[in-house]
């Protein structure tokens, strides 16, 4: 169990990218979801205006457009639905580059380790080299000296004999955690590519979303403002149509002849009548 302690230490320090001569953590996820409180506000929020909408769909439906009061009540009724569009496509555009920028500076990190990661691996190959080398040498130094032994009719148990059967076994051990750890490390390694392409492939697909929330917003604009406009259309018509003024010619009167207005003629003055007793 404490081979693989020691080894796992060496592949977990391996992770981290170095960054100014001391290696900076790779980021990970800061709850199981990611940012939970942003993704549950944009969630409401689109609640929030779907209940507008079908609110204003049942105001709408067999409203009287003749009443002044309604149509600037449904008026006020489709900008308040637009707004709450806005504010949920807000919130949409929030959280999308939040996890845009998590996944990218993750990739980023990753990234940055490689060259750390391969420098590590190197200095373990050297130690496991090394260490094979004095494996080697105290074998060779123990076989001399059994030889030597053998020769003289020794025991083999000599303590001198016993110190490099121990060294041995220790370099041999030294050898297996070595090798270990390589496994390990070169297992992490595997683990960190694919989680450099899965945070890749991450901050594509929540850009390509914060993308669709940009090209969206015009579509919603466009409907509730034709809404706006149709409504507004419905209204004028319910106007009626100008009153025609009442037809001059029913008191000025018309000429027979030409058409034009007849002038009552002037009646004779008459002589006036002498009253009077006297004659002329």
């Amino acid at each position: 169990m404490k081979r693989l302690t020691i080894a796992l230490a060496f592949s977990l320090a391996s992770l981290l990218p170095a960054q100014d001569g001391q290696k900076a953590e790779v980021r990970v996820a800061p709850t199981s979801e990611l940012f939970t409180e942003e993704v549950r506000a944009a969630r409401q929020l689109h609640g929030e205006w779907d209940l507008r909408d079908d609110e204003l769909d049942a105001a709408r439906h067999g409203a009287s457009l003749s009443n002044p009061d309604v149509y600037k009540g449904l008026r006020t009724q489709i900008e308040s639905v637009l707004a709450a569009k806005r504010r949920e496509l807000d919130a949409w555009s929030v959280y999308y580059q939040k996890t845009a920028d998590y996944w990218q500076s993750v990739f980023r990190a990753i990234q940055a380790g490689q060259p750390a990661r391969s420098s590590e691996r190197q200095d373990l190959v050297n130690m496991l080299a090394q260490e094979q080398r004095d494996r080697g040498d105290v074998q060779r130094r123990l076989n001399d000296l059994e030889q030597t032994l053998r020769e003289k009719n020794v025991a083999a148990s000599q303590p001198a004999a016993l110190d490099l059967k121990k060294l041995l076994d220790l370099k041999a051990d030294n050898v297996a955690k070595l090798e270990r750890a390589i496994q390990e490390f070169d297992g992490g390694g595997a683990h960190l590519d694919r989680r450099r392409e899965l945070a890749q492939a991450r901050a594509i697909q929540s850009r390509q979303l914060l993308r669709g929330v940009e090209t969206e917003r015009p579509l919603w604009d466009a409907l509730y403002n034709g809404r706006l406009h149709r409504l507004d259309l419905e209204y004028d018509t319910n106007i009626p149509e100008p009153e025609a003024r009442p037809d001059w010619r029913r008191k000025a009167g018309t000429s027979p002849a030409g058409g034009g207005t007849t002038i009552p003629s002037t009646p004779a003055t008459k002589a006036p009548v002498n009253r009077g007793g006297g004659g002329q």
